[in-house]
């Protein structure tokens, strides 16, 4: 199992506290934090910790061997 870091998402009508209070998020611009987005979307795709410590995008990851992170009939479907 691997540590994701996620994006936040910066939309007028989110809260400038929610996510903080919630998970610990960090907001240091007072932006207001609409969505935390968990997944590999081209848009903003989490991040992982590699076992070298260094941040690689999760959607990278997986795109580099889906078959195996995936499972065959994951990868051959949504591949």
């Amino acid at each position: 199992m691997q540590k994701l870091i996620n994006a936040v998402q910066n939309y007028a009508w989110g809260s400038h506290t929610a996510l903080t209070e919630l998970y610990g998020i960090a907001n240091p611009d007072n932006l207001p934090m609409a969505e935390l987005w968990m997944g590999a979307h081209p848009k903003s795709s989490s991040q992982i910790l590699a076992a070298d410590g260094q941040p690689r995008s999760l959607r990278e990851v997986i795109d580099a061997d889906k078959a195996a992170l995936l499972g065959d009939k994951v990868a051959a479907r949504f591949g």
